[in-house]
């Protein structure tokens, strides 16, 4: 029985990946050809929840059980599917007891800004859905991100 073939990516790891690119799709785009205002947090979770699984060492699929207390996004220029994804890289702000603050830049392939997540989530407890606190392990990884001090970390401008 014939097959179309495999046209599935090589799955390619987040260790030899500082960024995370995200293809831009048509439904990506508004009216005027750019992507979408609302895509843009899709995007920042997406880059962020990688983020996560390589900092925290978790399985393909895994997500690290967090809800989003604070977002703010920074437009600095726009997105086209003439861009073909979209780049993306998380840098630690800082790091509470239930919470952290990441920034997340989002980038076309050649370097131009398009903006800049800054969000707050909180750890939670997935069997109450509470606040919890985040683990000593947790924080080990997660602080070994925080760029050095003096550093603007993520996206040149």
């Amino acid at each position: 029985m014939w097959r179309p073939p495999d046209r599935t990516p090589p799955c390619r790891t987040l260790h030899a990946l500082p960024d995370k690119q995200i293809e831009i799709r048509w439904r990506d785009l508004d009216a005027y050809g750019h992507v979408n205002q609302a895509v843009y947090l899709t995007f920042a979770e997406e880059v962020l929840d990688d983020w996560f699984r390589h900092r925290l060492g978790l399985g393909a699929g895994t997500v690290w059980d967090y809800v989003a207390a604070r977002t703010t996004i920074e437009y600095h220029g726009e997105l086209t599917q003439a861009d073909v994804h979209a780049v993306g890289t998380v840098s630690l702000v800082k790091l509470g007891t239930t919470s952290l603050t990441a920034k997340i830049d989002l980038q076309a392939p050649d370097g131009r800004l398009a903006a800049v997540v800054e969000t707050v989530v909180v750890a939670v407890d997935r069997s109450d859905r509470r606040p919890r606190p985040i683990t000593e392990d947790e924080r080990a990884a997660l602080a070994d991100a925080t760029p050095p001090r003096g550093s603007r970390g993520g996206a040149r401008r």
